[in-house]
């Protein structure tokens, strides 16, 4: 009776040692969808190509799903990445959250870097990969738009003791591929208060941007303003300089400048008379977005022209405006501007602001 106990013991402990080697040898690849479903598991696996992840069954079959739907990703097996700028990795604990693709290297150690930077994560060791999915989970992608852009307009009025009313109105335009950015934009502002006109001011500018690799990039820009309150007849500005893309997540964006601009200005004097001048400046500018949440986002664009010419010019502006989602088009919108000029024409301020809000289209 002992030694069949003994014999039933070791019979199961084997049992027990052949089943932790094949579970430990079962792939557990899992993705959760935003949706709730949860895909993969024992004896599937999980790769991504040509920017979408495909899940593959047990039996073989595969189904594709785009990033966009994926809320978390885990692989159990060692990967190989491959990055936008060329460089492969091997790594092991490879992750998906938040927009963050995660792992641990031998060379880097743990490691977390956006999606968009990686190309491709393979299939584990020894798993064939099938030549095209089976099946699709997604419609054909739509080619991508030429242009995109927004117009916004704003309209305030107010009666009382002090009557006033302002209305803005303004364009943006951009034309973006792999190597080059083109950023056309326009806008007008008019206010009158006590029956007399206190914001009468229209600029348009363009810039243009090579991308020598997907971060760093040489810009041309050019820009108009005319503002008679502030008595500027006429202000011409071409500039050149270098960019950076130091963030480029879904949720946080943050691109930085440094540059020359030369300013050519035709001001009015108090007496109607007219006077020109120029400037050389050095440019240091940033482009700050922060998304809130799905339904609303805060940017902040900054820009400081230091004098080259002479140390007493010294100019800084500030860009900061909330939006909130009301459609997949319209959105409301909040902004405060700030303008400091250290030397500006006789009668004039140093600072300036201008406070906006209104709608705004996108399309």
């Amino acid at each position: 009776m002992v030694q069949v106990m003994k014999k039933i013991i070791a019979l199961g402990c084997g049992c027990v040692l052949v089943m932790i080697v094949f579970l430990s040898a079962v792939s557990a690849d899992v993705v959760s969808l935003k949706s709730g479903r949860q895909l993969g598991g024992a004896e599937s696996f999980i790769y991504s190509r040509d920017g979408k992840v495909v899940i593959v069954d047990a039996s073989g079959r595969s189904e594709t799903l785009p990033f966009k739907n994926i809320s978390s990703m885990k692989l159990d097996a060692p990967r190989k990445l491959e990055f936008k700028n060329g460089d492969t990795l091997h790594v092991e604990n490879v992750a998906l959250e938040e927009g963050m693709v995660r792992f641990n290297s031998d060379l880097l150690g743990q490691k977390a870097v956006p999606l968009e930077e990686v190309v491709a994560i393979s299939g584990p060791a020894g798993k064939k990969i099938p030549e095209a999915p089976s099946r699709i989970a997604e419609k054909p992608p739509t080619p991508p738009k030429k242009w995109r852009g927004k117009s916004q307009f704003g309209y305030a009025m107010t009666s009382g003791r002090e009557d006033s009313q302002n209305a803005n109105l303004s364009a943006e335009a951009v034309r973006e591929s792999r190597k080059t950015r083109l950023s056309l934009n326009a806008a007008a502002r008019y206010g009158e208060s006590k029956g007399e006109k206190s914001v009468d001011a229209q600029e348009v500018s363009g810039k243009f941007d090579l991308f020598l690799t997907d971060r760093v990039y040489l810009y041309w820009d050019l820009g108009l303003l005319k503002d008679s309150i502030n008595l500027i007849d006429l202000r011409l500005s071409p500039g050149v300089g270098v960019g950076r893309k130091f963030i480029t997540g879904d949720r946080f964006s943050l691109e930085g400048e440094a540059g020359a601009t030369m300013i050519w200005e035709r001001q009015v004097l108090i007496f109607g008379e007219k006077e020109e001048d120029s400037e050389w400046f050095g440019r240091v500018a940033a482009r700050f977005k922060w998304k809130l949440g799905e339904w609303a986002e805060f940017s902040e664009e900054l820009e400081i022209l230091p004098g080259l010419s002479s140390g007493d010019e010294f100019r800084y502006r500030s860009v900061s405006q909330l939006t909130a989602t009301v459609t997949k088009r319209l959105s409301l919108a909040a902004g405060f501007t700030v303008d400091y000029d250290n030397d500006p024409p006789a009668g004039v301020p140093r600072t300036s602001t201008n406070a906006t809000t209104g709608f705004i289209l996108n399309f």
